[in-house]
């Protein structure tokens, strides 16, 4: 009987260190989760402001392009408007072009 409850022991003792390895674990997360969950508020709020400077940026550009005398700065506005609109437009698979791998045949 004594080697048999001595490996019992030796078990119940490494599935006891186990459950606190796993608290301990468990415990670092929830102290991670705040500081998530503030990373990630503070980045919304950083891409609502980015959000706002662009279309303050656009609209700027717009009324440069209508209202400014000199024509070359107003093909300068009209060329920048069109560079910060381009991530909205769509592109057809016709028109994209295909770059062949170097080495490929």
């Amino acid at each position: 009987m004594g080697p048999e409850r001595g490996k019992k022991r030796n078990f119940i003792g490494r599935r006891r260190v186990k459950e606190i390895e796993e608290i301990r674990e468990l415990e670092k997360k929830a102290k991670e989760l705040p500081n998530k969950a503030e990373d990630s508020e503070s980045e919304d709020r950083e891409e609502a402001e980015e959000g706002k400077k662009m279309r303050v940026r656009k609209e700027l550009e717009k009324q440069l392009e209508k209202q400014e005398p000199n024509l070359n700065i107003r093909r300068q506005a009209a060329d920048l408007l069109y560079i910060l609109e381009a991530p909205k437009l769509k592109i057809s698979q016709e028109e994209m072009v295909v770059v062949p791998l170097i080495g490929s045949s």
